[in-house]
């Protein structure tokens, strides 16, 4: 468990990757390190609500912010097992492929959902 609660402390919690992110109050820990809520439901998955409210009611994953500057290495993908080596552009925000890269092999310039430092 990375994070630690309190008791009707505001809370998303979600089961797997890629289910939604669901607003509750935290309660405690299960014997098998499940953490259950004050509507006595388990679950897998379960972050401080404050700084991660712009996930509720997503799928989103929840990722380390990260700053990256115009022709800095990185590594980008779509969400499958893929990641490409590439050369970071710039950010868009509000989009939903919002990096910009060049990749590293195929010279070309495309639009990734995750992107992150890296050295190749």
């Amino acid at each position: 468990m990375n994070n630690k609660f309190e008791p009707y402390q505001q809370v998303l919690a979600r089961d797997t990757i890629g289910g939604v992110w669901r607003a509750k109050f935290f309660s405690n820990y299960t014997e098998d390190n499940k953490y259950l809520c004050t509507d006595d439901m388990e679950w897998e998955m379960c972050i401080p609500y404050e700084e991660n409210k712009h996930l509720l009611g997503t799928r989103d994953n929840l990722e380390k912010k990260q700053d990256f500057e115009f022709g800095q290495k990185v590594r980008v993908w779509d969400g499958g097992d893929i990641k490409i080596n590439a050369i970071f552009i710039e950010k868009i925000k509000g989009q939903d492929f919002p990096y910009k890269a060049m990749g590293k092999e195929s010279h070309s310039i495309d639009r990734w959902i995750h992107c992150e430092a890296y050295e190749w």
